[in-house]
C-alpha cells in the first residue's frame, strides 16, 4: 500500500498550505537571482515550527533590529548582498542561534547523521512523524547545491520512496501541500540510480527530473 504523511500541524486552501489561520501561509519563494534557499526554508521550517508567523517575516514595517527576528535580518548581512555564495549547514545553525531561547521552548536545529541515503530518509520520515521539519540539502549533478523543506513523505510498505518539499526556488503551492518531490527510491526500495547522485527532485511546473544527492540534513525541533 502507497500512503503519504504530511506534517499534521498544516492546513490546505485555495491560497496555500497554512498553520493556524488562514493568513499565515508557510511557503516563500527567493528571488530569481539570489542563493538565499536555505535562509528562506529556514524561515519557513520556523514558520511551520510556530516560532515566526509570515506577518512578521515579510512586514518590513514591523521589523526590529533588538527583536529575535531583526538580529537573524543583521546576521544574514555577514553572506553578500544577495547570497550569491550560498550557505552551509553550519550557517544556518548559526542563523537559528537567534531563536534559540524561544517563549514556545528551545528551537535549535538537529543534524542528520545517518551516512546512507535510506537510513537519512527514515530519519526524515522520523522527524516528520514527530511533527518537526527537515531542511534538506541537495548536491545538483554538474556542481552547486539547494536547500528546501521536507513537510512530508510517501511509503511504499515499509519503504520511504518521496519526500514532499516546500522549495523557495518555485511558486507556492495551491493544490497541495508541497511543490516539489524528491525520489529517493523505487518502489520495491533500490536506489533510483547508481552512484552519488541517486535521487531525483522534481518541481512544480517542471516536465523534467534532475539527478541529485540529498546531502546535510537538519531537523527543526522546539521543546
Amino acid at each position: 500500500m502507497r500512503t503519504i504523511s504530511v506534517l499534521p500541524q498544516l492546513q490546505l486552501i485555495e491560497k496555500g498550505v497554512f498553520i493556524g489561520n488562514e493568513e499565515n501561509l508557510v511557503a516563500l519563494r527567493q528571488g530569481d537571482v539570489d542563493g538565499a534557499c536555505g535562509p528562506y526554508s529556514l524561515l519557513m521550517a520556523l514558520i511551520t515550527q510556530n516560532v515566526l508567523s509570515r506577518e512578521e517575516v515579510t512586514d518590513l514595517n514591523i521589523q526590529d533590529g533588538r527583536t529575535r527576528l531583526g538580529k537573524f535580518w543583521n546576521n544574514l548581512y555577514a553572506f553578500d548582498t544577495m547570497v550569491r555564495d550560498g550557505t552551509f549547514d553550519h550557517d544556518l545553525s548559526w542563523l537559528l542561534e537567534t531563536f534559540k531561547h524561544h517563549p514556545n521552548g528551545k528551537v535549535r536545529a538537529k543534524d542528520l547523521e545517518s551516512v546512507t541515503t535510506r537510513a537519512k530518509s527514515n530519519e526524515i520520515a522520523e522527524a516528520i512523524n514527530n511533527g518537526d521539519p527537515v531542511i534538506i540539502g541537495l548536491n545538483w549533478q554538474g556542481g552547486g547545491g539547494h536547500w528546501a523543506v521536507a513537510i512530508g513523505y510517501e511509503t511504499y510498505g515499509d519503504q520511504v520512496t518521496k519526500f514532499m518539499l516546500l522549495d523557495p526556488g518555485y511558486p507556492a503551492p495551491n493544490l497541495s501541500y508541497w511543490n516539489a518531490i524528491l525520489s529517493v527510491a523505487t518502489d520495491d526500495g533500490d536506489l533510483q540510480a547508481a552512484g552519488k547522485l541517486s535521487c531525483t527532485h522534481l518541481a512544480q511546473g517542471q516536465s523534467w527530473s534532475t539527478k541529485c544527492k540529498l546531502a546535510e540534513c537538519l531537523q527543526i525541533t522546539v521543546n
